[in-house]
């Protein structure tokens, strides 16, 4: 089963999806029906389609039952999955809000909130607490300061993950099941704050070749693109994902993952996408400076807080040459330091606490979190 099989014309659509539908009854357990079909929906069936909001409903009992066993991230991933195939759904967006305020991020929460008051204009608890919220907000240190911090620009590294995933052994019975592995490693790395997931439009994620993924990556302006392979079995996966860097084609590490149970897939594309972030270097740089106060794009969603140290970059080639590497290169002297006083959700400020020269330190230079070994 594929997505792709649905073509443009109408009789192909409702073709594909009486089968899928038909699938899915007689293997409920398989996910690469299941996710096959969701891709199907989204991509050719309407927004307020019955298959879409049961299709959902999928991932939303999915949410709570990582929810509830304190896999935020998990529950977060299946939060948006659910949401991607039905945008209207309550309670797929109320329990992502639910998400921000457990992790105290009120801005975020709020304009979760003002989206969910869109689809429930009848919660009329619902308007009080944005009301509440609307007060709050104003308060934060980004707001004192007349910055809206989620607009503030990035310098976080960003990959393309294509659908180039190849079986090891075709003899599975699927077609294209690599478009399922792609699918699911892009819903992983969606929340992840600390790397950008590039979204192709249209088909663009689907390439057969190596070289082909790699323009691509490199025409959406991403440092990175993710390729990989798979073994599907009874109820169980091996999924291998190689991460290259998108300028030179260099291939930069492999990951692996298996599992086995009713969400092997899912499970092993989290947990790709959450060894894949781990290996990607943080990068931050300085956005403005405002008398004796640095403003920086990164906060407490990056593991930022009051008492973090930065170490200061000149270079203008630093981050390119940081991330070409992933980091393992010895990085230059840094020619100064700076302290952070306040942290926010996604900015934060701090005030230079060390620098090589007088006047050496100014906007857009870029930062590295200073390892906690070489702190005083």
């Amino acid at each position: 089963a594929s997505a792709r099989m649905a073509g443009e014309s109408d009789e192909w659509k409702e073709s594909a999806r009486t089968n899928f539908a038909l699938a899915l009854r007689l293997r409920n357990n398989d996910e690469v029906i299941r996710y096959s079909f969701e891709e199907f929906a989204t991509a050719h069936l309407p927004l307020r389609s019955d298959e879409r909001k049961e299709l959902a409903g999928y991932h939303l009992q999915l949410g709570d039952f990582w929810y509830g066993r304190n896999h935020e991230m998990l529950a977060e991933i299946s939060y948006r999955r659910a949401i991607r195939l039905d945008p209207y759904s309550k309670g797929a967006r109320g329990h992502l809000a639910r998400i921000s305020r457990r992790r105290q991020l009120n801005e975020r929460y709020l304009g979760e909130l003002e989206l969910l008051a869109e689809i429930d204009r009848e919660n009329t608890r619902l308007a009080d607490t944005i009301t509440y919220y609307q007060n709050l907000v104003p308060r934060l240190p980004s707001r004192q300061r007349g910055i809206r911090q989620y607009e503030v620009s990035s310098s976080l590294a960003s990959v393309v993950v294509t659908d180039l995933f190849e079986p090891w052994d075709v003899r599975h019975g699927y077609h294209d099941a690599g478009a399922v592995m792609g699918s699911l490693l892009r819903d992983a790395l969606t929340p992840e704050p600390s790397l950008r997931l590039v979204r192709l439009a249209g088909n663009g994620h689907s390439v057969r070749e190596l070289v082909t993924a790699r323009q691509r990556a490199r025409a959406a302006g991403a440092e990175y693109f993710v390729h990989g392979r798979y073994v599907l079995g009874d109820n169980s996966v091996r999924l291998e994902a190689t991460l290259r860097h998108a300028a030179s084609g260099e291939a930069l590490t492999n990951f692996v993952s298996s599992r086995r149970g009713n969400h092997a897939l899912y499970e092993a594309a989290c947990d790709i996408g959450d060894k894949l972030t781990r290996v990607v270097p943080l990068v931050g740089q300085i956005v403005r400076i405002q008398g004796n106060e640095v403003q920086i794009n990164l906060g407490r969603v990056h593991g930022i807080q009051k008492g973090s140290v930065f170490q200061v970059f000149q270079a203008a080639s630093f981050r390119e040459r940081w991330l070409a590497t992933l980091g393992r290169i010895q990085p230059a002297q840094p020619i100064g330091e700076i302290t952070v006083q306040q942290s926010d959700e996604v900015v934060s400020f701090g005030e230079i606490t060390e620098k090589e020269t007088f006047g050496g330190i100014t906007t857009y230079q870029y930062l590295l979190v200073k390892p906690k070994d070489a702190q005083k």
